[in-house]
């Protein structure tokens, strides 16, 4: 059988042939991603953020009822939660008979000193007259100056009977538990039937009308941003979508200061590491037909066009 030779330089030619073809696409790739780098910031280090509020109540009181739950939209003003106000409601009525009682006293006080001032103006006439004796007429005025007195201190006593119908009036609006703001229920703490503490949260409110990105970058990529630079953002929930955004500020602190333990080299053991600030970039929502499920937490990815 008959072979056919092959030409050792026309091999060789066609190696060199793709191998230079290779270094040429590296090359070209190397030459892209640079003019890339320097026009675009990058990281995958970044999630979506948001006002997270802690519904707490004021007082301490059993929880009645519950309207809300979590995942329900929410508008500012809307009745959330509903705490026992009957112990309020005894003492509101115990109050109210109070200021009653103190108001008559006030009017008895009133008509007394009234009746002791008009004696007294008699009196004094008949001093200055020689008519009564300074014993008499000292006795009177001090009769009147009692009286005036316990007029007054009646009238201190209504004061003080209002004021605190007012606080218990005002602890009966603390019953009610309303939304600060429009948003969404993120979670919910308690139950009906709970002992709601002061301060205990019952409630968290994400506001979904203010959402932004928090991207942590690199600080040697910091540098080279500006207020209003453009951003692309992908978010993870929907990755066949591409949101908009712009810098909004970077942060005056890498977010290692925000740690529980903040890193401290003065024990002289140090290793440098790339620290990581805060970029906080506003995102553009856009409208749609189908709801978005813009919460924060959620994972994203954003590409700064730098000036």
């Amino acid at each position: 059988m008959d072979e056919t030779p092959t030409n050792p330089k026309k091999t060789i030619s066609w190696k060199m042939l793709f191998s230079g073809l290779g270094v040429f696409l590296i090359v070209l790739a190397g030459i892209v991603w640079y003019l890339h780098a320097r026009k675009y910031v990058w990281t995958n280090d970044a999630y979506l953020d948001g006002y997270q509020i802690q519904i707490s109540a004021d007082i301490e009181a059993r929880i009645i009822t519950l309207y809300v739950d979590e995942g329900d939209t929410v508008r500012q003003g809307d009745l959330l939660c509903q705490l026992d106000e009957s112990i309020y409601n005894s003492q509101r009525e115990d109050a109210l008979t109070n200021v009653d009682l103190l108001q008559e006293t006030v009017k008895l006080q009133k008509i007394e000193m009234e009746k002791l001032r008009d004696i007294y103006r008699v009196a004094k006439q008949e001093y200055d007259n020689q008519i009564i004796s300074y014993i008499d007429f000292d006795k009177i005025e001090k009769d009147f100056h009692f009286a005036m007195a316990n007029f007054k201190v009646a009238e201190a006593n209504l004061k003080n009977g209002i004021a605190k119908l007012g606080v218990i009036e005002e602890w009966l609006r603390h019953t009610k538990i309303y939304a600060p703001r429009d948003g969404a229920i993120s979670k919910r703490w308690v139950v009906a039937g709970d002992v709601a503490q002061i301060g205990q949260p019952l409630f968290g409110l994400t506001d979904v009308n203010n959402i932004w990105v928090t991207a942590n970058l690199e600080e040697n990529k910091v540098g080279h941003l500006q207020p209003g630079d453009p951003v692309e953002i992908h978010i993870d929930a929907y990755p066949d979508r591409t949101f908009t955004g712009s810098v909004f500020v970077v942060r005056a602190a890498a977010a290692s200061q925000f740690s529980l333990i903040p890193p401290d080299n003065a024990t002289g053991n140090f290793t440098k590491v790339v620290q990581r600030l805060p970029v906080k970039i506003w995102l553009n929502v856009p409208e749609s037909k189908e709801p978005l499920y813009l919460y924060p937490g959620m994972s994203a990815e954003i590409h700064v066009k730098v000036r």
